[in-house]
C-alpha cells in the first residue's frame, strides 16, 4: 500500500466513526432543504430575474450561437457576465420557463458548496462539531 493510500485510509471515517461525522453533514442538508426547498413552489421575482431570464429571449431560447455571441460580446442589461448568462441559457435548455427547477437547481448547488465548506473544516480542524 502507498503512503498517500494509508493516509487516506487513516483519515476516512469508518463504523460508528463514519455516522458521526456524517451526521451533521445530514442535519446541514435537511435545514438548507427545509429552508430553501420551498422556493419550488416560487416564481420568478421582478427583480432581476426577468431582465435576466424570463424576459431575454436570447437567454429563454436556451444555449445558440446568437444567445453565445450576444453575451460574450455585447453583455447582458450593462453587465458582461458570460458564465452567468451560459448557466441561464443551460437552465432554460433543461428547464424551460419552469421557476420552480431553476430555483431548486440553486438549492443543490448550495448543498454541494456547504458540504464542501463541512468537509475542508473537517479536513483542517479534525473536529466534527467545529466544521459544523
Amino acid at each position: 500500500m502507498s503512503v498517500a493510500a494509508a493516509e487516506q485510509a487513516a483519515t476516512t471515517p469508518r463504523g460508528g466513526e463514519a455516522l458521526r461525522f456524517w451526521a451533521p453533514g445530514l442535519v446541514l442538508v435537511a435545514a438548507i432543504i427545509a429552508v430553501y426547498g420551498q422556493t419550488a413552489w416560487f416564481g420568478f421575482l421582478s427583480y432581476d430575474d426577468t431582465v435576466y431570464v424570463s424576459e431575454a429571449p436570447f437567454i429563454y431560447h436556451g444555449v445558440t450561437w446568437e444567445g453565445l455571441k450576444e453575451v460574450v460580446l455585447h453583455g447582458h442589461d450593462l453587465l458582461w457576465t458570460p458564465l452567468t448568462s451560459l448557466s441561464y441559457m443551460l437552465g432554460c435548455n433543461l428547464y424551460g420557463l419552469n421557476a420552480g427547477a431553476h430555483h431548486l437547481t440553486n438549492v443543490a448547488l448550495h448543498i454541494v458548496a456547504t458540504m464542501l465548506v463541512f468537509l475542508a473544516f473537517w479536513r483542517y480542524t479534525k473536529s466534527y462539531w467545529f466544521a459544523w
